[in-house]
This record gives structure tokens, sequence and C-alpha cells, in this order.
């Protein structure tokens, strides 16, 4: 049934397809619907199951479900919704939702479709052929896509590079985060209390953090490591990937130097006495919990993957290692102890400053906003 409102109100679908999971693509879309005017734009929520995710979004809009059966028949479902809720921006996040959403336009031909590209198809764990396979599928209905907007250089250089995407459709938007809450900053800079903020999915670099910590461990016991982030799903048999990090500390000897806590909300009381963020991922987009980490002085240690070098400068802002690189990762951090004071303040200080000029959520949402309020008026 159709919705009576404001005639004026805009209404923006957002499709985001969710196990559980509560990463860095669902803070970003509560970041931006937080922000956004209630009195121009009426926000919908396009997912499959209800999850922490989904309730979150209750707050700022309408919660729509879809069966997952084939993209086909999902197309077919988020069509009726568009009609329905006279929705006249659909917005993607991933690559199969932006398929959904391309399928959808075909039906519904005065439909914007926004595709927000966080991660894409080359940094994804599959095989040359199925990379090959989904670039010319994305070729195929970059006609239904009339806007690209991915959060880094290095997705867009792959949209028009791989994916043969018209670079005028094409516009790097950065990430934008929330400063996290500072408590009580201590006055001595802590190099032995260290803090992982992320999920435990393949890639994430748990691993890499604690070979590095043992390194640390044998030549001053006090270095640990704090490891927050929830894990979408269990295993139907065999460990967790949370429980496999646990056996992997315990095999090298360092279960006593660290510490799981699982998804936490308390985040920033948790950190306030740790100096240093790592995050030694595999592969990345623009990580959510470096640039929230740099909006509150915290010092970062990343490896050089996906976007994370476009934002931070070795040595500059933040410290890189590379890839899977547990060795450099560990010397990095030793070599914090060599620095003044001063240095670190500084980097520290730069890190912030990257935050405040480029990554915050005001300055991505001025920027939706008014494309929302063009696009939504030009298509009625």
């Amino acid at each position: 049934m159709k919705e009576e409102g404001n005639k004026d109100m805009i209404n923006i679908g957002i499709i985001r397809f969710n196990n559980g999971d509560y990463g860095g693509i669902e803070h970003q879309i509560t970041n931006i619907c937080s922000n956004m005017n209630k009195e121009q734009f009426k926000l919908h929520l396009i997912t499959n199951q209800k999850t922490k995710f989904s309730t979150t979004f209750e707050k700022y809009g309408n919660v729509h479900y879809v069966d997952l059966k084939n993209i086909w028949n999902v197309s077919k479902q988020v069509e009726k919704i568009v009609k329905e809720q006279s929705i006249s921006i659909i917005q993607s996040h991933m690559l199969r939702e932006s398929y959904i959403g391309c399928l959808t336009k075909f039906r519904v031909k005065k439909l914007y479709h926004i595709f927000r590209v966080h991660t894409y198809i080359n940094c994804s764990f599959i095989s040359k052929f199925r990379k090959k396979l989904y670039h010319l599928l994305s070729f195929l209905l970059k006609s239904k896509v009339d806007l690209y907007l991915p959060i880094n250089e290095m997705n867009q250089r792959e949209l028009i590079k791989d994916s043969k995407i018209n670079a005028n459709k094409v516009k790097v938007v950065h990430n934008g985060v929330r400063s996290l809450e500072q408590i009580e900053k201590q006055e001595e800079f802590n190099k032995y209390n260290l803090a992982m903020i992320a999920n435990f999915n393949y890639g994430k670099g748990q691993d890499i953090a604690i070979r590095a910590l043992q390194i640390l461990v044998k030549e001053d016991k006090r270095y640990n490591i704090t490891f927050i982030g929830g894990e979408s799903s269990k295993p139907s048999k065999g460990l967790s990937i949370t429980q496999t990090m646990e056996e992997l500390a315990k095999k090298l000897n360092v279960e006593k130097n660290t510490q799981f806590l699982g998804f936490v909300n308390n985040i920033n009381e948790i950190i306030k006495d740790k100096d240093i963020i790592i995050l030694p991922s595999y592969s990345e987009g623009t990580p959510n919990c470096l640039l929230e980490a740099m909006s509150i002085k915290k010092l970062v240690i990343a490896s050089a993957v996906g976007g994370i070098p476009e934002f931070i400068h070795d040595s500059e802002n933040g410290f890189l290692h590379d890839n899977k690189d547990y060795e450099t990762l560990a010397e990095k951090i030793k070599n914090i102890d060599k620095m003044q004071k001063e240095e670190l303040e500084t980097i520290c200080e730069n890190g912030y400053k990257t935050w405040k000029n480029e990554y915050t959520v005001k300055k991505l949402c001025d920027y939706l906003s008014t494309l929302y309020q063009e696009k939504g008026v030009d298509i009625r």
C-alpha cells in the first residue's frame, strides 16, 4: 500500500543485505541516515532479515524485508517496494546489491541508481576468472547505474580501467566518521597496550597481529593486544575465526598477552589507555576504525593495502607495513620506543587533521544531501 505523506519528501531506498554482521558499511549507512534532514528525505532500508543493523535503522526510517532466493526474484520485490513507497533514488553498497538495483531500474525507468562502492571486485578472495566475469557483467549493466560513488581512488581506478565505466559517472566521495568521545587521555604515551578493532572475518589480519605480538613479547612481556570485534556467523562445524585466533595465541605462547572482547558498545572506554591502534588486514577499502582512531589522536599502524595508503602516509600521520608482513609490523611498533614524545604527538595531530579535513560525517552528508535533493527533484 502506498504511504501518504509530504509530496515534496524525497524517498530514498537503501539496499543492504546482511547476515548479522555490523561492520563498516553498516556504520557508514547509519552515519549517513542519522544526519539526513527528516523534513526533506524519507529513508527506506531494503534488507533480507531482521538483525541488529535493521533494528538500529528503524530509528531513521522504514525497513522492508525481501526474500533472498535469487537476484531476479529479489529485484521484483524491490520494484514493488519502490512503487509502493514512491522511491525515486535507490542506493546500493556492494556488487550483488548493485546488480539488484540495475535489474530494478530495468522495470522502473525513472529510478535514479547510485552505487556507493565500498569494496570492489579485485580485492575479493575469488579466482581471476570470476573477477573477469564480474567486471564483464558490471560493464554490461553500467547503463543502469546513474552514478558511481567509490569511497577511494583505488576503487575509482578499478571501475574505470577494469569495468570500463565512463569516468564522468565516477566520483570519489570519502567515508565520513564521527569522532569517538575521548575519555581522559593519559599524559604518558603507552606503547605496550595495543588494540585492534575489526570483526573476525577472513583476511582481517588478527593472525598477523598475533605473530607480531610473539616477536614483541620475546623482547618485553609488557606488550599486549586487545582484540575488539564480533563474528557475523558461527561455523556449522569446527572452530570459529575467533576461536582459531585464540588457539594461535596459545600455540605462540602469547595467550596471556591477548584479550578477545568480541563486539562492544563502549569502545571509547576500552581504548582510552591504548594509544596505538593496529589494522594488519590482507585487504581493505577505507576502514572506519582507523579514521575513528585518528579523530581522537591515536597512533595508527596499518597494512599498506586497498585505500589505506591514500589517507595514511608512513611516518607523517601514521605508520604502514607491507601486506601480511608481521615482522615489519613488530619492527614499526618497536621503533616507537626510539621516538621523542614530540614526534609522536605531531604524527597523532597530523592524523587528526586528516580526519577533520576530509573524513567527517558532516562533509559526507552535505554532499549526499545536495545530490539527493537535486536528483530526487529531477526525475519526478
